[in-house]
């Protein structure tokens, strides 16, 4: 019974037993009094069965030895905390067999031993605290007056126990980086519902094949190009079908493109320029002035200058290309050189280093007529910039005075020399072609729509020229081709048609595509299943970063079981 003797005169108030379990009740419990003292609400409860099982023997006993009270918080109302002050029972077992001699009654449902916390609490906080960090947790837990410190907040959550999933049939599975290049998990998820259903501590072939055998359910898998799990799902489910996923199958041969168009990067430059050398073949005959010229010699020495090759790059490339001519491999080199193996590939197939590819945001030459008029006309070198700046020119005053300078060294404010208006210099198409690096080159060949307004349809620049680029060149237009039916295929639904694909395209002289078409016919099988089959593996990369969210949420210090639970039962980003 709660003392009354304390309290002031309206601290109890009067409610019967059963509007109590009416409103707090649980089965087995009897609520028979509360008092509200300042915000606490403090209820007297009792366990309503007269006899207990003992926790040893099993049998029940109806000798009641003595009693003692355990404090409990539940759930909050209008605000005030609520504090079961719950009266338990020692009995006496009279099993002669049994080694226990005095039990406690068990609480369920109402608690679970030595907790301070009702069932529905701890439930309550582990759907709230998962969702959370713990001195979030903390905090809010406060608010609604059920208050719990950061530590127990965590030990709340790693009490939640894991769910077996037995009736799994569709999953995807995906490695994830718990400390980025030095160690890395595995999360399954359900491709049903789209739920995680479990977090692996390795991606190993042995703990992946392990975890599969136990759920021999499972009929689809759907992976990356990651052979290590393909070697594992046939290890440990052999029967399951394996579906390679359709945008890394794309992104795949996208990045072949873009290596290819790296290596060939000069040779592609040079056949631009002389397909622009031959339209401009006409000007460059009427042009007379010796003014251009100079600005050709100029203009190409300005370019060399900015797009020089680093020393340190120039020396790893002499080097790597050393020990190939000796038969070295890019394993062997790797090891020699004591460089990334990514590196050694980088450079190991490149017939000439590539400078660094300098962009150039001032658009002179959109201009170069305008500002030769403005000379002839006999107008200072400010009235230049600012007649050229209201017609769009993006460049500043100080680098356009640098850049007349260097080309037009002739002109002074008081010798004025005129100039011819058709004596643009071809050095411009060059300088033109700097800006469009391999990466973005790639990115326009395989998406063709890539600068082109939606809404107006109009195009940038950078399509323009990139669409001049490919038009110039075979290699490009078959690389594209190549691309688009691949993309059309994946969609098709056909996997027919991707065997007419590989038959094409397998004595290409494309070297990157034929590598591409090698990786495919090891993998022939699972490539087919993602034309066959509508699952992907984009809802298991949308739950790794999910999980990388979890991570920055706890400062990246979650432990493993933490974070499992936050990922699996976690119902937010």
């Amino acid at each position: 019974m709660i003392d009354y003797t304390s309290q002031t005169k309206y601290s109890n108030f009067s409610i019967n037993k059963h509007s109590l379990q009416a409103i707090f009740g649980i089965p087995g419990v009897v609520f028979y009094d509360s008092v509200i003292r300042d915000n606490l609400i403090f209820l007297s409860a009792r366990l309503k069965a007269k006899t207990a099982k003992c926790t040893c023997c099993g049998k029940r006993s109806k000798s009641v030895h003595s009693s003692y009270t355990r404090k409990l918080t539940d759930l909050s109302v209008t605000g005030r905390a609520v504090k079961i002050i719950l009266k338990v029972r020692k009995f006496r077992c009279r099993s002669s067999s049994c080694t226990q001699t005095i039990f406690s009654e068990q609480h369920l449902p109402l608690t679970q031993r030595y907790s301070r916390l009702t069932e529905r609490t701890t439930h309550y906080l582990q759907r709230l605290l998962v969702e959370v960090s713990s001195c979030k947790g903390e905090y809010i837990s406060s608010l609604f007056s059920i208050k719990q410190s950061s530590s127990t907040c965590l030990r709340i959550v790693k009490s939640i126990e894991m769910p077996d999933y037995q009736e799994l049939t569709t999953i995807g599975i995906d490695d994830w980086a718990y400390r980025k290049g030095k160690s890395y998990g595995t999360i399954i998820v359900n491709a049903i519902n789209n739920r995680p259903v479990e977090l692996l501590k390795s991606r190993d072939k042995e703990e992946v094949a392990d975890w599969l055998k136990e759920h021999n359910s499972i009929q689809y898998i759907t992976r990356d190009r990651s052979s290590s799990y393909s070697k594992a799902i046939k290890s440990g489910a052999p029967n399951a079908a394996q579906i390679a996923d359709r945008f890394n199958l794309v992104k795949n041969l996208g990045d072949h493109i873009s290596d290819e168009i790296r290596m060939g990067y000069k040779t592609i430059k040079n056949e631009w320029l002389a397909h622009r050398k031959s339209l401009y073949q006409s000007k460059e005959n009427n042009s007379s002035s010796s003014s251009g010229g100079h600005e050709d010699t100029r203009d190409s020495q300005y370019n060399k200058n900015n797009n020089s090759v680093n020393h340190r790059k120039q020396e790893m490339f002499i080097r790597i290309h050393e020990l190939k001519k000796h038969n070295y491999s890019q394993r062997a080199i790797a090891k020699a050189l004591n460089i990334n193996r990514n590196t050694v590939r980088y450079y190991f197939e490149m017939e000439e280093l590539l400078p660094r590819a300098a962009i150039y945001y001032n658009n002179y030459g959109d201009f170069m007529d305008l500002i030769k008029e403005c000379c002839n006309q006999g107008f200072n070198v400010r009235t230049i910039f600012v007649s050229i700046k209201k017609q769009g020119f993006k460049g500043n005053q100080t680098s356009f005075y640098q850049w007349f300078n260097r080309h037009f060294p002739e002109y002074q404010t008081k010798k004025r020399l005129p100039v011819p208006l058709g004596s643009s210099p071809i050095v411009y198409e060059a300088t033109k072609f700097s800006g469009m690096s391999p990466n973005r080159l790639a990115i326009h060949l395989t998406n063709s729509e890539w600068g082109v307004s939606k809404e107006t349809g109009e195009c940038s620049k950078s399509h323009i020229l990139a669409e001049e680029i490919i038009n110039s060149s075979i290699l490009l237009k078959n690389m594209r081709e190549a691309y688009n039916t691949f993309r059309e295929i994946l969609n098709s639904k056909d996997e027919l048609r991707l065997d007419q694909w590989l038959e094409k395209y397998k004595s290409t002289k494309i070297k990157r595509i034929k590598s591409f078409i090698n990786g495919i016919n090891h993998d022939l099988e699972a490539v087919k299943n993602a034309i066959k089959y509508p699952w992907s593996n984009g809802v298991v990369e949308g739950h790794v970063n999910r999980l990388k969210n979890k991570k920055r949420e706890m400062y990246g210090r979650a432990g493993f079981e933490l974070l499992r639970r936050k990922v699996v039962f976690s119902n937010s980003g």
